[in-house]
């Protein structure tokens, strides 16, 4: 059981974590996340652009898409979406676990894949998104410059892989 100073703690890192990653354009270092994080591993990601730059993901143990939040930063303003409204919102579409027999409350295997996509805002941004469990840990931050189109994000829990396109 988390206590609500454990619960507030977890969420402020994470909270610095987006705020430093939007501007300062790095990743916070693993000592400053241990409360939550397990694992991490950075890998370099190159777009269809041929822009490479690095996203950190965090293994960590994930059961159901049920138990995961995703809370995303654009131009240092920070919004959070459950999963419900993950699916039927309006900056969101195309939020899925990457096989077909699988609903969005199914259970998600260890190496499972998660991907959405966030629609167009007004003009470019740098978008930070973190996609965590409900016990606050985090499986994926990143930052990445896009178009007006929107970026697609996408988690693969299995190999710890990462990617992120503007679409």
């Amino acid at each position: 059981m988390v206590s609500p100073r454990q619960f507030l703690n977890r969420r402020t890192i994470a909270v610095a974590l987006a705020v430093c990653v939007l501007s300062g354009g790095y990743v916070v270092s693993t000592e400053e996340m241990t409360p939550f994080v397990d694992e991490p591993a950075t890998v370099d990601v190159q777009n269809e652009n041929n822009t490479t730059y690095q996203v950190t993901l965090y293994r960590t143990s994930v059961d159901s898409l049920s138990d995961l939040t995703f809370r995303y930063d654009m131009d240092n303003r920070t919004r959070y979406t459950g999963l419900g409204e993950v699916a039927t919102s309006t900056r969101f579409r195309n939020l899925s676990v990457l096989d077909a027999d699988r609903s969005t409350d199914a259970t998600v295997p260890t190496d499972g894949s998660v991907s959405l996509t966030l629609e167009s805002f007004e003009g470019s941004g740098t978008y930070a998104v973190i996609v965590e469990t409900t016990d606050n840990r985090a499986v994926l931050t990143t930052a990445e410059y896009c178009n007006d189109d929107g970026a697609e994000f996408h988690v693969d829990i299995a190999d710890r892989s990462a990617s992120v396109s503007c679409v």
